[in-house]
């Protein structure tokens, strides 16, 4: 058992470290072409019609393998968390990026022979800053409920409210933080850490993660934000949603939620928390059957890996 236990934990973060910068990749490799075409036809809708095939392979094919491929990551927490941990900590990167804009043209600089410019957009645009603190806290969430199955049923309810409630306001510092800090790099070169942007990313994150991970007690309180998210990011792909948030549009503080969004990002994020819900639901089962096991065949269960 034990053996198992760690070939799964080593396979799991093996392929999580593999896959989930190839995934995240040509989520920005396609959400820049798709981001671009927003951009040239504006409020009135890309013509599907007149884009070139190759053009719109990138735009819309690249993004669903990229999604599918990051859904497969999370998936493998019902062998191990240690895939998703293994993201977590691919994510201090990001942070790192997030935290120091000036690095951003270094990014540029030091890719420019090896990857397409558009696949460096994720960075300034937010994808890995948001998605793979998130897959952290999915593994952080069933690490807990691999050790702990059992959820309160007033904890769960209460969940249904707070989980939601704390990551929208999270979600929103976050946000501001990579706007106020990103932007002003990429847009008038300000180069210099901002306090202000720095603080408002760490405490963005830290509720996130925080929030993720409280679903261990919560499990299906992101059955909801995912359905928003969701919505919210079809009604962005109609030219009605460029509409009615055309405004917002042009803020500096929402201009990187609505490039993010425009990238596939928030799409990605709504679908990753569907599968986590599915895989924590697995999770728990597994660990209460494991737990409920006679002392005597409790050996004999699967390994509940880590």
């Amino acid at each position: 058992m034990q053996t198992s236990r760690v070939l799964a934990r080593l396979l799991t973060g093996l392929y999580a470290l593999i896959v989930t910068p190839l995934a995240t990749g040509l989520l920005s490799w396609g959400g820049s072409a798709w981001l671009m075409l927003v951009q040239q036809y504006g409020y009135v809708g890309v013509p599907l019609g007149d884009v070139p095939p190759g053009m719109m392979v990138q735009a819309l094919g690249a993004p669903v393998v990229g999604i599918a491929l990051l859904a497969s990551v999370v998936a493998t927490g019902i062998a191990s968390s240690a895939g998703l941990l293994v993201v977590g900590v691919i994510s201090l990167f990001s942070v790192v990026m997030a935290l120091f804009p000036a690095l951003l043209f270094h990014a540029y600089d030091l890719s420019r022979e090896l990857l397409p410019l558009q696949v460096v957009d994720g960075l300034v645009h937010g994808l890995p800053a948001v998605l793979h603190p998130a897959i952290g806290g999915f593994g952080l969430a069933l690490l807990l409920a691999r050790r702990g199955p059992r959820a309160p049923i007033a904890f769960s309810v209460i969940g249904l409210v707070l989980v939601p409630a704390v990551l929208l306001i999270g979600g929103g510092l976050l946000f501001a933080g990579l706007a106020r800090g990103q932007y002003e790099a990429m847009i008038y070169f300000q180069l210099d850490p901002e306090p202000v942007s720095m603080l408002l990313v760490l405490v963005g994150l830290a509720l996130v993660v925080a929030a993720l991970a409280g679903t261990r007690w919560s499990p299906y309180s992101l059955v909801a934000p995912a359905l928003v998210l969701l919505a919210f990011a079809l009604v962005m792909v109609l030219p009605i949603g460029w509409t009615m948030f055309a405004d917002l549009w042009r803020l500096r503080e929402t201009a990187t939620l609505f490039s993010f969004t425009s990238m596939g990002g928030t799409a990605a994020l709504g679908v990753l928390m569907l599968v986590f819900t599915g895989v924590l639901a697995i999770v728990r089962g597994r660990a209460r059957r494991r737990l409920q096991a006679p002392p005597s065949t409790a050996a004999d269960q699967p390994a509940a890996g880590s």
